[in-house]
């Protein structure tokens, strides 16, 4: 009997030591989630920042868009106001040429 008290108390020492273990797991487990969730957090703000920065480069994208159209515009409005300059430049030399003068 005394052999089997040895041993029954060598078998709650062991599962004294393993409740030890276990409990330090329990206590890493719990930290690692804490983080865990922390890094999720962080990761979800940092998620709604990419948000916020995609809609403001949507609207540059359609800024510059139509600040391209616009600028477009302008070239062909400055092409047509050359042509008509160019135009009225030929017709007040003409207008000069007695040969095309109308009014004589």
């Amino acid at each position: 009997t005394q052999a089997l008290l040895a041993e029954l108390e060598e078998a709650k020492t062991g599962i004294a030591a393993e409740k030890v273990k276990v409990a330090e797991r329990d206590k890493n487990i719990r930290q690692q989630s804490e983080t865990i969730k922390k890094a999720n957090d962080d990761l979800a703000g940092t998620y709604a920042d990419i948000k916020k920065l995609q809609v403001v480069a949507n609207k540059t994208n359609e800024y510059l868009a139509s600040h391209n159209e616009a600028r477009k515009k302008v070239r062909e409005v400055e092409a047509d106001l050359k042509t008509a300059v160019k135009r009225l430049a030929d017709i007040h030399a003409l207008s000069k040429n007695p040969e095309y003068n109308m009014r004589g």
